[in-house]
């Protein structure tokens, strides 16, 4: 009976664990995705400098989410976003346009998916 007990109890802090998680993802995600929307813009206008300022921000706030997001979500598109900011940081040395703008605005994507896989949906229940 004890170990019974114990091991609902214990299911139930991982689903209440889970879904903290999953639900603060949206609100640590935001900031990254304007952060990348900004800096597509500027890169557009060929304002290089401000862009870095702007990605470097939103891959700072991913690094700062990471292991939060990690405990979480699935670790394959996790790698692919770390993947798109290595890609964004050669394009923006490069002053590569089209190819950072594109690789932004996929990794913004990216971002935007995978929050919303984590979100408590009843299709993400099911």
């Amino acid at each position: 009976m004890k170990r019974g007990i114990l091991g609902i109890g214990l299911l139930t802090v991982l689903l209440l664990f889970g879904l903290l998680t999953a639900g603060d993802m949206a609100r640590r995600h935001a900031p990254i995705q304007a952060s990348l929307r900004v800096a597509a813009l500027l890169a557009e206008q060929n304002q290089w400098e401000d862009a870095e300022i702007y990605q470097q921000r939103a891959e700072s706030l991913w690094k700062k989410s990471w292991r939060l997001d990690a405990a979480a979500a699935d670790h394959t598109p996790m790698e692919e976003i770390d993947g798109s900011f290595l890609r964004l940081r050669v394009y923006l040395r490069e002053q590569e346009k089209t190819d950072f703008t594109a690789e932004i605005r996929a990794l913004e994507r990216r971002v935007q998916a995978m929050t919303e896989a984590h979100t408590a949906n009843w299709w993400n229940v099911l």
